[in-house]
């Protein structure tokens, strides 16, 4: 599969069809504990703070954009690097190799 078994593409030429198939968590790979915590962090932070501050989601994009890179800091500081997710190294695979043969 693509990107050391992180997904897997079949292609049905007949059919004009690629089907592109997402492994999940691998529970003996650090890598992907990490993966799921970086992934998971923001959208629980954020739900967190909208109970305590209703008002979260009236928030300009700017201000939302300010909170995610204070996580991310705080993330980068106890050894949690903002590596790119393996999600958009999918997804630039799909746009630059899949889409152009459809």
């Amino acid at each position: 599969g693509g990107e050391g078994g992180f997904w897997t593409e079949v292609r049905v030429p007949g059919l004009n069809l690629t089907v592109v198939a997402v492994r999940g968590t691998e529970f003996w790979r650090l890598s992907d504990y990490l993966e799921d915590v970086r992934m998971w962090t923001e959208p629980v932070m954020f739900s967190l703070l909208s109970t305590i501050l209703p008002t979260i989601a009236a928030w300009s994009p700017q201000a939302r954009a300010i909170a995610t890179d204070t996580l991310h800091s705080l993330l980068e500081g106890v050894g949690l690097p903002d590596l790119e997710y393996k999600y958009m190294r999918l997804l630039r695979y799909i746009q630059t190799s899949v889409v152009p043969r459809v």
